[in-house]
């Protein structure tokens, strides 16, 4: 076994080595329909069509900023990680996403630009996508510096999708109040993350165009375009319904662009795009149809008011709402694999995102086989992980007196906001330390 290891890690070193010496200008190639990156950890493909929207949005976010004159309009890939390497390109897209995150004075601007300057841009950027709530994990100044494509475009997807997201909420949208289903009041519309108001929507919009609807996740399952031609039939009263009928996505596919068009949709998605099955351009395109002036989700001004009044009432009537904000940032800026909190108290209820919080502050703290992997829906298991979660609270000597596993699954804010309390304190603490004592201790142990 060991041999085996040792020749694996011989072939790994000698396979970088030789990427290493590849040239830059050999570095993409187009490998069936996918654009691949070769760099010495290896291949990253990406889908030509999510490149293509994500540089359209660029363009247009940035057309009118002389700041990014040089690099905008963009046009290839290559455009993309040039035009990324000195950091003001993606400072400048995050500001235009959500003004006002990074202060213009603290951009370096005046060019040519060394590495430090750009190093001290993409940092400003990096740590401002994930003060917006992106998740930086592998992404750092010299990777992007590097023109690590695949990286760069996991940067700009996740600022996208922010903004292409922004609106889906029954404070922007009281309307989705018609969304609901029975017994479900606005506050429950409000703890909903924006995918599942979405998904939500295109199956209200299915039911009025007199389809059952099946759709419970948007994604590559989507590929025939069936879902988006029965949706956009309902907005747009000039869509060609014939496309319905007859088997063929490409037909499909050039209505709904040219639906989109008089939606007066941003130009971000093509025909060829909408046919490949990408589960991103499908967000992207439903998050569009979604926001534009008539979705279908109409409400009497009276309607809207009440709407807004019992919105900002259960805003108010929340507890520890900025406290909740704090935590559910402080959660997605960590990076762990397979945790990201969109709603507080729903996301957190089956102990499983706490479980992994304790065993990331107290490495193996978390026996594995002592906890439900799969709670689901189902209370009990929900209620045995919170209990679990407790006891390995216990173990690790935090405060839990008070705490249940019943509290924690029913949401109940002064239970669940204690663990994580304790938990951001400790490792803000540790963290602390370990800068001021400039050495090499680590924070976890």
């Amino acid at each position: 076994a060991s041999c085996s290891a040792a020749r694996s890690a011989g072939v790994r070193l000698c396979f970088g080595n030789i990427l290493a010496r590849i040239p830059s200008s050999y570095i993409m190639e187009t490998v069936s329909s996918k654009v691949v990156d070769a760099s010495a950890d290896g291949f990253h493909s990406y889908d030509p069509g999510e490149l293509k929207a994500f540089i359209e949005f660029i363009n247009d976010s940035l057309k009118n900023d002389p700041d990014v004159s040089q690099h905008i309009p963009l046009k290839s890939e290559v455009d993309l990680a040039t035009g990324s390497q000195d950091g003001v390109l993606l400072c400048k897209l995050i500001n235009a996403v959500s003004r006002g995150t990074i202060d213009e004075r603290a951009i370096n601007k005046q060019r040519p630009l060394n590495v430090y300057k750009m190093d001290e841009n993409l940092k400003l950027a990096i740590n401002a996508a994930a003060a917006i709530g992106c998740r930086i994990v592998n992404i750092s100044a010299s990777s992007i510096r590097d023109g690590k494509l695949h990286l760069i475009m996991g940067l700009i997807w996740q600022v996208m999708r922010i903004y292409l997201l922004e609106r889906v909420n029954i404070k922007s949208n009281p309307g989705i109040i018609l969304l609901a289903e029975e017994g479900e009041s606005a506050k429950d519309i409000m703890q909903l993350s924006a995918e599942k108001i979405l998904v939500r929507w295109l199956r209200y919009e299915l039911r009025k165009a007199g389809q059952e609807p099946k759709i419970k996740e948007i994604n590559s399952e989507m590929k025939d375009l069936m879902v988006f031609s029965h949706v956009v039939s309902q907005l747009d009263k000039h869509f060609d319904k014939s496309v319905i009928e007859q088997d063929s996505v490409e037909k499909r596919a050039k209505a709904l662009i040219e639906s989109s068009e008089r939606l007066k949709l941003k130009s971000f998605i093509t025909e060829e795009s909408l046919m490949e099955g990408n589960s991103k351009i499908y967000l992207m395109f439903t998050s569009q149809l979604f926001n534009c002036k008539d979705n279908g989700l109409e409400l009497p001004e009276e309607k809207k008011i009440e709407v807004q009044k019992a919105t900002i009432t259960e805003e108010s009537n929340a507890v520890g709402t900025k406290e909740e904000r704090t935590f559910q940032l402080w959660i997605n800026s960590l990076g762990l694999d397979g945790v990201y909190v969109n709603s507080f108290y729903p996301d957190l209820k089956d102990g499983l995102t706490i479980l992994k919080l304790m065993n990331y502050v107290w490495p193996g703290s978390v026996v594995e086989g002592k906890y439900e992997k799969k709670p689901g829906s189902n209370k009990y298991k929900q209620i045995g992980n919170g209990n679990y979660a407790i006891a390995v609270g216990k173990d690790v000597k935090i405060r839990t007196a008070g705490l249940t596993g019943a509290g924690l699954a029913d949401s109940n804010p002064t239970q669940v906001l204690g663990l994580p309390m304790y938990l951001s304190l400790i490792h803000i603490c540790r963290c602390r330390r370990l800068l001021t004592c400039r050495s090499r201790w680590s924070p976890y142990h």
